[in-house]
């Protein structure tokens, strides 16, 4: 997929707040966030606060996961600060509504997380999905129901073993 280069566009790095929103409405259960993010971090634990939901927010940087976990965390809001290698096939161990991936570094990571997370989540969405991240994962999408938000850059993949991704 051609991309534009938003690499110093701050407003792109939202481009997945509404295919993720359409995933929590269509979903009950547990939310899972790996990765922290100025635009995901804040709408999720709004979210999982209004909806009564646990959020779990994953961080393998020391510096975001300090800065984001001493003003969200609470009862419904839970972080943890690991190595995504480490944290996610135990997290993965579990069922989760919505699985959200946006972490750093992309590529092989984020196609590990998915794969570890796909058969016990509702629906995985992935932000970023272009480059490294489409050429990882997109061979781990034979048998699965995904759909591809092309309306704002960059793209966001949203997959599931058995749940159409919402319109």
């Amino acid at each position: 997929m051609t991309q534009i280069d938003n690499t110093y566009n701050p407003l792109a790095w939202g481009s997945h707040l509404a295919p993720l929103m359409g995933c929590l409405g269509a979903t009950v259960g547990d939310i899972l966030e790996i990765g922290i993010g100025h635009f995901s971090t804040p709408v999720l634990h709004s979210y999982a606060l209004a909806s009564r939901r646990m959020l779990v927010s994953v961080e393998e940087d020391p510096e975001w996961f300090h800065m984001f976990r001493g003003r969200y965390e609470c009862s419904e809001h839970k972080f943890l600060h690991g190595r995504y290698a480490e944290l996610v096939p135990e997290l993965a161990k579990q069922e989760w509504g919505v699985a959200f991936i946006d972490n750093s570094p992309g590529g092989q990571r984020r196609a590990d997380d998915f794969s570890s997370l796909i058969s016990k989540s509702k629906l995985v969405v992935v932000h970023d999905y272009y480059d490294e991240n489409e050429h990882s994962i997109k061979p781990l999408l034979n048998g699965i129901v995904w759909r591809v938000y092309t309306d704002y850059q960059p793209y966001t993949l949203v997959a599931s073993r058995n749940t159409p991704p919402p319109n």
